[in-house]
């Protein structure tokens, strides 16, 4: 059982580090290609698909994973009903955003853009948005059936056509936003194919059409998750939409710069929200009481052991991690990355993270509905004063500010929902470990040159730091890992 967890938990995390890698790779790439102002319009391009296939999603990704994928674990035999009756709710709302886009793509170039002459690019967005809604539907499909591998296979090829394409299309017409977004426009014409295909050839569940005695629960399930999923693109997008409004792409550009290591970096952490939420849904179909405690609260431990010591190295080396990867140009992210390192273990615990998942798999979305809209009108209300006044360095302070609220309040329900409590130890002991790593790094900063060298450095000194702390549980982990890649236990 644990085998399986972790390499479902493997795959999970590897769909969301191919994400957030090919955001850095791109980064990286086209900052040196592209001025800081298309730049700023391409990334712009990107976070919008984002945001309206969220807004077109509704609630549905986490309806498939919850009601659709319990019918699957528990044999209810409704699972084909829910699945189809989902979709006609994705297409209702597909259809709506899409058109917006496409009637009022100079009202959104002007306002967003600040040039109307850019409306083709929100043309290009409203496509973007069909494409990327066939890829996530059929991502969350299997997902819903615990098969993570097939979401990493999906996620793979959607990054890495969308990290070449573009490239292929620079080097062929030259640097120019018009050769980015065509590149974009075939990477998610590719991935809604190879999904389409996955579908036909891999998917074996059966999908009758045995209706339910009622669609009260899924309906219900529905509304919550669709307000939740709403607020979390709102608030996931707040720097597209209030930083890009108060001061424009080119700003954008550089929050984007320092948010991407910071995501990087979330992608690294032992635990998928994703995985920990299909997993939590197979465990509550089962009435896996216990399970569902031990897994959470092994979560909660290793994802602290990681997030901590990451905060602490990313705080104190933001300005050499900004200036080795990017041009003196993009400078100014380095003090948004120093904010925003703060904000790693807090989201991790948060709506978004595992805590989200919890309340979700336990179906209590009005409870989890409630507090996210509360969330979502202090963090406008945080983030209209904020960025409006401070720009770059008050957008990084909303999102930290954004993510402390949520882990407070959503970790103090979920322990009571669970009927457990909160080790401090968890928090603790790697707080006090990544003391001792940050004044090696005090240290150690002035005198080692490389910046790689200095990380390797640093990790290597808190692997070995923790070893002396290894509890049983942490060793049966090891020996779990060990047997993945076909190797004996080592304790």
């Amino acid at each position: 059982m644990m085998k399986k967890l972790i390499e479902q938990n493997i795959y999970a995390l590897l769909t969301t580090a191919t994400v957030l890698a090919s955001g850095l790779i791109i980064s990286l790439v086209f900052t040196r290609l592209l001025p800081p102002l298309e730049f700023g319009i391409f990334l712009t391009v990107i976070s919008f698909t984002m945001l309206f296939t969220g807004i077109s999603d509704l609630g549905v990704p986490n309806t498939l994973i919850k009601i659709a994928g319990e019918s699957f674990h528990s044999k209810e035999g409704c699972a084909g009903f829910y699945v189809r009756y989902l979709l006609k709710w994705k297409l209702a709302a597909l259809i709506i955003v899409s058109s917006a886009l496409l009637l009022f793509s100079e009202e959104f170039a002007k306002l967003f853009l600040h040039d109307a002459g850019l409306a083709y690019v929100m043309q290009a967005v409203a496509g973007l948005v069909i494409l990327y809604s066939i890829t996530q539907f059929i991502a969350y499909l299997f997902i819903s059936v615990g098969k993570l591998e097939y979401q990493f296979l999906i996620s793979s090829i959607l990054n890495g056509s969308k990290v070449l394409f573009p490239w292929i299309l620079i080097l062929i017409l030259g640097p120019s936003l018009t050769a980015v977004t065509s590149g974009v426009l075939l990477s998610f014409f590719l991935a809604a194919v190879a999904s389409v295909l996955l579908w036909s050839l891999r998917f074996k569940k059966d999908l009758g059409c045995a209706i339910p005695r009622s669609t009260r629960t899924v309906n219900s399930f529905l509304f919550y998750s669709t307000v939740i999923s709403l607020s979390g693109y709102l608030l996931a997008n707040i720097d597209s939409l209030l930083l890009n409004y108060f001061s424009g792409p080119q700003e954008l550009a550089f929050f984007r710069v320092g948010y991407s290591v910071v995501s990087m970096l979330g992608s690294l952490l032992p635990i998928s929200s994703t995985f920990l939420l299909s997993s939590l849904v197979q465990m509550e179909a089962r009435k896996e009481r216990e399970l569902q405690k031990k897994l959470f609260e092994r979560s909660i431990k290793y994802g602290m052991l990681a997030s901590i010591p990451l905060l602490f190295l990313v705080y104190l080396t933001a300005n050499r991690v900004i200036s080795f990867f990017w041009p003196s140009s993009y400078a100014p992210a380095a003090l948004a990355l120093r904010i925003l390192s703060i904000s790693l273990p807090f989201t991790f615990l948060s709506a978004s993270g595992i805590c989200g998942s919890l309340l979700m798999s336990k179906g209590r979305m009005k409870e989890l509905t409630i507090n996210m809209a509360i969330f979502y009108l202090v963090t406008w209300a945080i983030g209209l004063y904020l960025i409006q006044s401070y720009g770059l360095v008050g957008t990084a302070v909303t999102i930290v500010l954004s993510a402390i609220i949520q882990s407070v309040v959503l970790l103090r329900f979920s322990l009571k929902l669970l009927g457990t409590h909160l080790n401090p130890a968890h928090f603790i002991k790697p707080a006090l470990l990544s003391l001792i790593i940050a004044f090696a790094i005090i240290v150690l900063n002035p005198v080692i040159k490389s910046t790689m060298l200095l990380f390797i450095i640093a990790g290597a000194l808190f692997c070995i730091s923790y070893l002396p702390l290894l509890d049983a549980d942490d060793k049966k982990l090891i020996n779990a890992l060990l047997s993945i890649v076909n190797l004996g236990p080592l304790f």
